[in-house]
């Protein structure tokens, strides 16, 4: 069990009650949205459909709430994704169709701020969830940046390998790695997506394990899109490399980039890569089981042709069969067996060509499946054992895909409301405002650094002393709109919303 020093009890304390203060804010104002909507479906794949919903202008929604839409009398769950000021995207796990007429959204806006209280309750058990939170490194962002680091990763950062003459946003990237909190303002006129993506690109090439969370599905994307960007760009994006937590929103990074950073669409891709080879193994096993049964009827057939010709001589030749041992009644039984069992072989190879032909891909070879060489036994244990091994493939397919994973990617309440494939990750990378405990709890996932990038500098949280019990004033709630949209948490500081 992983013991809590008792400063750290009581800033997780102090945490629990700063979200207890913010659920009982925003009950005041109602914690639930409905309204009847018309909703048009305008994304699907494995791991869940998208609608797309238009609320009224009145309602204030809350990206990653949980949500209700509700068809006639049936009720879908499902969540709340990407809020625009317009329209708002609904994933469910059910297909409803391509359009869905006078239904009903409910969106239960408290339900991340529940989530959080949960993750924070589970960290003061005896035994906390996860086991591997740091609490020293979650106090980090209750104070003031700081503090160096002396590892292989801070001196990786510092290898002049890929330093340029006036380069001031590889100057900052490689100051913030050395650092166990850092924040980086981008220099005027810089886009800060492509500077975090730069960022992530660097911890790529470190070998980092990053998580990366912003407050906004839209933002997310954005950064996502221009990290593939780079990594394609320079040949080395891999599948499974960055995955997308949550949903993403249709455009052009679902498009071109949805297949690499999706693990619902990775996993069904491998499937059925997967699938595919145990069908060409199982229509090689066709083609070798026809292949014997037409050499069991041609043995049979000539072998009854040759009790033909015995027959014939042996008919009226009675000194002959008697120095043979041939007798003519046994010859013909022998014949019949055989022909019978030619005309059973030629039926089941017409079934088994049938079986071949009615597929789409052609039948490969045997040798094409399992190789070159070897008699038919040879070959029949050679494919027992690929269909083992493949099958095992199929089932171990997630754990594959998470020892890919490098960064994860996630709204800054998804981080904590969905299943992340990490435990825990070697730097945070946060972007955007948030909430003093979530940016606690995240920060206690990272087992080495927490870099913030592009907020406007807040009032910083103090960390807690001894005594008394301290008492954190978080910073104003503000929305992105006049009453709309993003609920009791802040919003994208680039250019999507003020915060």
């Amino acid at each position: 069990m992983r013991l809590r020093a008792p400063d750290h009890g009581r800033a997780l304390r102090a945490m629990q009650e700063a979200v207890d203060r913010e659920l009982a804010a925003a009950r005041t104002g109602g914690g639930r949205a409905s309204f009847g909507v018309d909703a048009t479906r305008v994304a699907r794949g494995p791991g869940g459909f998208l609608y797309r919903v238009d609320p009224p202008p009145e309602a204030t929604l809350v990206e990653d709430a949980p949500a209700w839409l509700t068809v006639g009398e049936r009720a879908i769950d499902g969540r709340l994704g990407s809020v625009a000021d317009e329209s708002c995207l609904v994933e469910v796990a059910e297909d409803l169709g391509p359009r869905v007429l006078d239904g009903r959204l409910i969106v239960d806006n408290l339900g991340p701020l529940r989530g959080l209280r949960q993750r924070l309750a589970a960290l003061a058990g005896e035994q906390p969830h996860p086991p591997t939170f740091r609490f020293d490194q979650a106090e980090l962002v209750l104070g003031t940046p700081g503090g160096r680091l002396n590892d292989a990763l801070a001196e990786a950062a510092s290898s002049a390998e890929e330093w340029r003459y006036d380069d001031r946003i590889g100057d900052l990237l490689r100051s913030a790695l050395r650092q166990r909190w850092a924040q980086i303002h981008s220099p005027p006129g810089t886009d800060a997506n492509g500077l975090v993506a730069r960022l992530l690109d660097r911890l790529l090439r470190l070998d980092a394990r990053v998580l990366y969370v912003a407050p906004t599905a839209a933002v997310v994307d954005r950064t996502v899109g221009a990290l593939c960007d780079r990594l394609a760009r320079s040949g080395r994006l891999r599948s499974g490399q960055v995955q997308r937590m949550g949903p993403l929103a249709p455009g052009a990074v679902r498009d071109r980039w949805g297949p690499f950073v999706e693990p619902a669409t990775i996993v069904a891709d491998l499937r059925a890569g997967v699938d595919a080879r145990l069908a060409d193994l199982d229509r090689a096993e066709g083609r070798m089981r026809y292949d014997e049964l037409d050499r069991i009827a041609g043995s049979a057939e000539a072998g009854a042709a040759d009790l033909d010709s015995e027959l014939e001589r042996t008919v009226g030749a009675r000194r002959g069969r008697r120095d043979r041992g041939l007798d003519p009644d046994t010859l013909v039984v022998r014949r019949h067996e055989l022909r019978s069992r030619s005309r059973d072989a030629r039926r089941d190879a017409e079934r088994i060509a049938s079986e071949l032909a009615a597929g789409e891909r052609p039948v490969p070879a045997v040798e094409d499946v399992v190789g070159p060489g070897g008699g038919p036994a040879d070959k029949r244990r050679r494919m027992a054992a690929a269909r083992r091994e493949l099958i095992a493939a199929r089932g171990n397919v997630e754990p594959a895909l998470r020892s890919r994973l490098r960064v994860a990617a996630a709204t800054t309440r998804g981080a904590y409301l969905r299943g992340l494939p990490l435990a825990e990750v070697d730097v945070l990378v946060l972007t955007g405002a948030a909430l003093a405990p979530e940016a606690y709890y995240l920060a206690g996932l990272s087992t080495r650094s927490v870099i913030s990038v592009g907020a406007s500098d807040p009032d910083p949280v103090p960390p807690p002393a001894p005594r008394p019990e301290p008492h954190i004033e978080l910073p104003p709630r503000r929305r992105s709109g006049p009453g709309r949209n993003q609920g009791p948490h802040p919003v994208d500081p680039h250019g999507d919303a003020t915060p």
